[in-house]
């Protein structure tokens, strides 16, 4: 199957998260704010000098290891948001929205083929969790092989996050994790005997299991030291596992701290893969976060004996993403001497990136992903709002683009959950295609037919969405580089300058935010509001000259290419910025955050999903070291500048109108910890003298969000902002009376 880089990323790019709250006194109650006053956090300031500059941390106590006070506040601040949030009138019916156009569907990821056969996760409509399935072919009976809500010994709300068959089909690697990504245990289940075996493996987030060709076992990615902690993730190893074995026994094969292959990075994510009918092995590097990597490879008979050294196909300054194999010979995706990628070939016996073949050129649009299948490669490739795929057969030179049934987005590879998927014993391609309008679905080119067809594994989608659009325009940056700007909202909306807009942002690590479906987005516009996306710099969307234009010293070009998308809203007569909302998620945080520090009157208010506002501590903890590859190092004096100007919790000014917001995040979360958002949140209210609620909302619940769970959290962050944004169905009922606190301090670990 083609190789992707699945799920390789320390850093998420969507996180839900449940409930806790904060907001301080406000100098005078302004409508949309509570007249009452939520905890107060108290300061004890700790002073740090970075570069000869000296800056003050009032709310150090919060980071670290969650004290006994820190979870009493963040407990007692959850009651607090729940009676402000609770009393919102319209948040029922924005509910019901959202379960309107999510509930009936199916939804299908993972989809991996085996030979004839299909693997893949599947989440029906009365399900919470995804099950593992497995199919024969297009048209063969279903069967659910893993249900993790009847396991017997799997945690509550534990979900499968990868999958992986072996050659023969005869048996599937699968993760279960139960607290999010840190927790996955790798699995492995008997297809034959229709049983889970004893193994397990834990620490297994990246394992990305590799099937040795007689199905005897695999090699996988995993800490190498068993800390009790996440920064255990921070020295990763690939072993080998064979079936049947004690898993503590397995051998250490690739270790990331003692590698003799030229790669450098804070943190070193290693993984080997085996492509199927093929006599070599690849060894992958990344730096966990970058969507480049370095790739090398040896005859597969050689890698356990180490008895020759592993040799390049890319190096890491080579601006490689993705590599596929069809027998001898790699297909790489570059960006070298190619804004909008190129495809490249090299012999797997004779392997040198610079003596490469150029088999698909760079042109208007951005190549996102390849598969290369027995008689194809397949590529996606970005026209516009909408991918297109093409088809090149390795006996022609020229590749045919073969027709789609609705514009709309293939993932790329490192969105995991869909893409462009081939098996390389077999012809033809799996691919997903979703659009604002149309959820996902899955493809399959049929070599036989020449065309695409629906294998079935996703039903037909049971909603009308003809009373909705989306729109592409562009807004112009300060600089003038066009922005690309997608809306989303009803046919028949007014434009009278009124509209209630949230503009989504992320703009971080390459990651384009391409079309999906989103079904609060139609939620919002069934509300008369416009849902938009910001396509920032700092993204992938144009390619990597737009990820850099947006990236370390260039990272105030996300901020900045955000509040021309709100101006121009305005000036496309939608909205104004007193109907103006802006939301970021994870590092989406700093581009938003950075807008409204910049013009706190551009928006009324703002949503801050897990944010990374605080980045000059992030290398305190494990998974923040990993950024320095995409922000900097606060201990690099020529890198400090920089990650200073984006610390949305060092920039707060004092006595200052900013927007209401609500600031969201999970104390089990290792990505980016809770108290980037508390610290920020009692920052900002202590600053502000707007007025407006500043609301926290921390999950100390060490369960992962089941489906509905998270729709009803969306529904909570939407209607927020719009009682923010005065809408009349948005406004708060009278305060019920006390009732006994439904949120205790989570357990001390």
């Amino acid at each position: 199957m083609a190789m992707t880089l699945l799920k390789r990323r320390f850093v998420l790019v969507a996180t839900f998260c449940v409930h806790a709250a904060y907001a301080a006194p406000a100098t005078a109650p302004a409508n949309g704010a509570p007249a009452d006053a939520g905890p107060v956090a108290p300061a004890d300031p700790v002073k740090d000098t970075y570069a000869g500059k000296t800056l003050t941390d009032n709310y150090r106590w919060m980071e670290g290891e969650p004290s006994a006070q820190f979870r009493d506040f963040l407990a007692a601040s959850s009651n607090y948001a729940d009676a402000q949030i609770g009393r919102i009138q319209g948040r029922a019916k924005l509910f019901a929205d959202i379960e309107k156009f999510s509930v009936p569907y199916v939804a299908v990821t993972d989809v991996t083929p085996d030979g004839d056969t299909l693997f893949y996760l599947k989440r029906g409509p009365a399900d919470d969790v995804a099950r593992l399935m497995m199919r024969g072919g297009n048209t063969g009976d279903e069967h659910v092989l893993v249900d993790p809500e009847t396991l017997p010994d799997a945690p509550p709300n534990s979900e499968i996050d990868q999958l992986a068959p072996s050659p023969d089909g005869n048996y599937v690697a699968y993760g279960l994790a139960d607290q999010g990504p840190d927790s996955s245990v790798l699995r492995i289940y008997d297809t034959v005997r229709n049983r889970t075996l004893s193994e397990r493996i834990p620490g297994t987030r990246f394992a990305a299991a590799a099937w040795l060709p007689d199905s005897s076992g695999f090699y996988y990615t995993r800490p190498v030291d068993r800390g009790p902690t996440s920064r255990r993730f921070l020295h990763l190893g690939v072993f080998l596992h064979r079936l049947d074995s004690d898993p503590a026994r397995d051998t250490l094969v690739l270790d990331a701290e003692h590698l003799k292959l030229p790669f450098h990075a804070a943190t070193i994510v290693p993984r080997i893969v085996l492509p199927p009918a093929s006599d070599y092995a690849l060894a992958e590097l990344s730096d966990g976060v970058s969507p480049e990597i370095a790739v090398f490879v040896l005859p597969l008979v050689q890698v356990l004996e180490q008895s020759a050294p592993w040799r390049p196909l890319a190096a890491q300054g080579d601006s490689v993403t993705e590599v596929s194999v069809s027998g001898s010979l790699a297909f790489l995706l570059t960006h070298a001497d190619a804004p909008t990628a190129r495809v490249i070939t090299e012999d797997l016996a004779d392997p040198g990136f610079a003596g490469a073949r150029t088999i698909l050129p760079a042109g208007d649009g951005l190549i996102t992903g390849i598969a290369a299948a027995s008689d194809a490669l397949y590529a996606a490739r970005r026209q516009g709002s909408g991918m297109e795929l093409l088809r090149l057969d390795y006996n022609q030179s020229v590749p045919e683009q073969v027709r789609l049934p609705f514009a709309g987005t293939i993932a790329p590879a490192y969105d995991g959950p869909g893409g462009l998927i081939a098996d390389a014993r077999s012809a033809g391609v799996f691919l997903s295609l979703e659009s604002w309008m149309h959820p996902k679905t899955w493809l399959h080119y049929d070599l036989r037919l020449h065309r695409v067809v629906d294998p079935n594994v996703v039903p037909d989608f049971p909603r009308d969405t003809s009373a909705y659009q989306a729109i592409e325009t562009t807004a112009t940056a300060k600089d003038g580089t066009k922005i690309p700007l997608s809306l989303i909202t009803r046919r028949d909306l007014a434009h009278d300058g009124a509209r209630p807009a949230l503009i989504e942002a992320y703009g971080s690590y390459g990651y384009s935010f391409d079309a999906r479906f989103m079904p609060a987005a139609l939620a919002w516009a069934d509300e008369g509001g416009v849902y938009a996306v910001a396509h920032v710099r700092g993204g992938g969307e144009l390619g990597l000259p737009w990820r850099d234009a947006g990236r370390m010293a260039t990272k105030p070009n996300s901020s900045t290419d955000l509040l021309a998308c709100a101006e121009a809203l305005a000036s496309q007569g939608y909205t104004r910025p007193a109907k103006t909302a802006s939301a970021g998620t994870n590092a989406g945080a700093i581009a938003v955050a950075g807008a409204m520090l910049r013009r706190p009157d551009a928006f009324r208010a703002v949503l801050l999903r897990a944010g990374l506002l605080n980045p000059l501590r992030s290398e305190e903890y494990a998974d923040g070291v990993i950024n320095i590859a995409e922000f900097g190092s606060a201990h690099d004096p020529a890198q400090f500048p920089a990650l200073l100007a984006m610390d949305a919790y060092q920039n707060v000014q004092d006595n200052t109108p900013y927007p209401a917001a609500l600031l969201t995040g999970s104390l089990n979360d290792t990505h980016v910890p809770a108290w980037h958002a508390a610290k920020m949140a009692v920052r900002l209210a202590a600053a502000t003298r707007s007025g407006r609620p500043i609301l926290l909302r921390i999950s100390q619940d060490p369960a992962r969000p089941g489906h509905a769970q998270r729709e009803a959290l969306e529904a909570d962050e939407l209607s927020f902002l719009l009682w923010q944004l005065d809408e009349p169905d948005f406004a708060q009922a009278a305060p019920a009376p006390p009732a006994r606190a439904k949120h205790a301090r989570g357990k001390r670990k």
